[in-house]
């Protein structure tokens, strides 16, 4: 079986995932123990699975350019636990709502380019086995956070001053990220979605919406939606593929799984809402 790793986040107010203030989750993991908090100051990573982690070489490079908005690997702790700065700020499910304001959106394309210009040289170690498999379009050179959403950024008021859950970052295109963005922070949803999705009432201008993180990004928009549309196809099938490697969490159920695909089918018929 190829590798997934259980990777154990300190969750909270000021940096989370999800869960109550000082508790630890598995955020890709197979079983459903917790463990103790290790530091007031750190993410711990469990490598009694599979090794040690590929994207954690992923974030020692990130600190190596000066991309100081990962977490930054600080050796390992008296159980064998590695341990990861932790970052201050906001993040969670709440934290979707940042991008609600156009200057917020602004700010989450601008993170995202960031990233990517700071990975643009990084090369995989060879062999890594990472949670989803190299797409056939990835560069030599080069990652997909795989998971670029709002509420996987940290943010303090309207700027992302951190990245968390690389967990699903694999050799890819950077445009897959793009696209993965967009899909949230538009966000590429029906009504009901999008109003929840940013806590706002009236549904916003989706086309200017998307204009302007293409604008911030620095990325035509000619084709773009379409990339959108392929994206979350993909995404629905990811899910399906580590479920199918052993992944069992609420968003891996077969429930979520078809939701994924309802989601994927109805952005099919309506993306001239974005275009």
């Amino acid at each position: 079986m190829g590798y997934l790793t259980d990777v154990w986040i300190r969750v909270g107010s000021r940096c989370a995932v999800s869960g109550n203030i000082q508790s630890w989750i598995p955020s890709c993991s197979r079983t459903t123990s917790t463990v103790p908090c290790c530091s007031s100051t750190a993410q711990c990573v469990d490598e009694d699975v599979g090794g040690r982690p590929p994207f954690i070489t992923c974030c020692e490079y990130l600190a190596d350019v000066g991309f100081a908005e990962a977490p930054r690997p600080l050796g390992f702790d008296k159980d064998g636990r590695e341990m990861l700065t932790f970052i201050e700020g906001d993040s969670g499910s709440a934290a979707g709502r940042r991008v609600a304001s156009t200057t917020a959106l602004v700010e989450f394309a601008v993170f995202l380019r960031r990233f990517h210009d700071a990975v643009r040289d990084y090369v995989p170690p060879p062999g890594a086995d990472w949670a989803l498999p190299a797409t056939p379009d990835a560069p030599p050179a080069g990652i997909c956070h795989g998971d670029f959403a709002p509420w996987n950024v940290v943010w303090s008021g309207d700027a992302p001053v951190g990245i968390l859950d690389f967990d699903l970052a694999h050799p890819g295109p950077a445009n897959h990220d793009v696209a993965y963005a967009l899909a949230y922070s538009v966000p590429f949803r029906d009504d009901a979605d999008t109003r929840r999705m940013l806590g706002v009432d009236q549904i916003p201008d989706r086309r200017h919406r998307v204009r302007v993180f293409a604008d911030a990004y620095g990325v035509d928009t000619d084709g773009l939606v379409e990339r959108v549309v392929a994206r979350q196809l993909k995404y629905a099938h990811d899910v399906e593929l580590l479920r199918e490697r052993g992944l069992v969490a609420g968003w891996t159920s077969p429930e979520s799984i078809a939701r994924n695909h309802q989601i994927a089918a109805w952005l099919a018929r309506h993306q001239h809402l974005f275009r």
